[in-house]
Formats: structure tokens, C-alpha cells, sequence
């Protein structure tokens, strides 16, 4: 009975522990993604033009995604991959001038 339950628990135990500590990592690097996010995100402040947060989104290596010149919305993102990918955004809302009016962070799921 015991060599059963010592030759049961080299057989499972690795592939959990693998499990475990990916599950671990992801989570991290989730975390890790979010902090960079909204940090990137509370240097930008309302009433700054939107070539200023483009080229900090730039400068943070986040992907700057422009909705059209016309669009409302400018958002950064960076993407992380576990059981499905997450995006964490800084969205920039911008008025006609192209001023930044209100900057908040967001997270989507695909």
C-alpha cells in the first residue's frame, strides 16, 4: 500500500506543482501588467493633448490603438496571455479639439 501511494505521488505530484506554479506566474505577470497600466495611465492628465499620451503610451511599449482621427476614445493596452487574454487599457476620452477631457482604466477580456 505504501509503495502504491509513493508511486502515485511521483506520478501527479510534478504535473501539479507544474499547474500550481504556472497558475502563479500568470497571475504575476496579470498584476505586473495592470500595475504598468494604471501607472501609465495617472500621468496623464486631463486637458493634455492627445499626441502627449500617444507618445507615453508609445514610450511605455503599450499598443496605442486610434479609433479613426475622428473617434472619441484613444486607448493604450497591453495584452496578457493566460487561460484566455487580457487587455488592460488606459482609455483617453478626447473633445473636438483634441484635448484629453477624462482618462480611466479598463480591463477586456477575449
Amino acid at each position: 500500500m505504501n509503495s502504491a501511494r509513493a508511486t502515485l505521488l511521483r506520478l501527479v505530484g510534478p504535473p501539479l506543482l507544474a499547474l500550481l506554479g504556472a497558475v502563479g506566474y500568470m497571475s504575476y505577470r496579470s498584476d505586473r501588467a495592470e500595475a504598468a497600466v494604471a501607472a501609465f495611465c495617472a500621468t496623464i492628465v486631463p486637458g493634455s493633448s492627445t499626441r502627449v499620451f500617444l507618445e507615453r503610451a508609445r514610450d511605455a511599449n503599450l499598443e496605442v490603438h486610434e479609433r479613426g482621427a475622428q473617434a472619441a476614445t484613444l486607448v493604450a493596452s497591453r495584452a496578457v496571455y493566460s487561460w484566455n487574454r487580457v487587455h488592460f487599457e488606459c482609455r483617453a476620452e478626447r473633445d473636438a479639439a483634441g484635448f484629453i477631457r477624462r482618462v480611466y482604466t479598463a480591463r477586456r477580456s477575449e
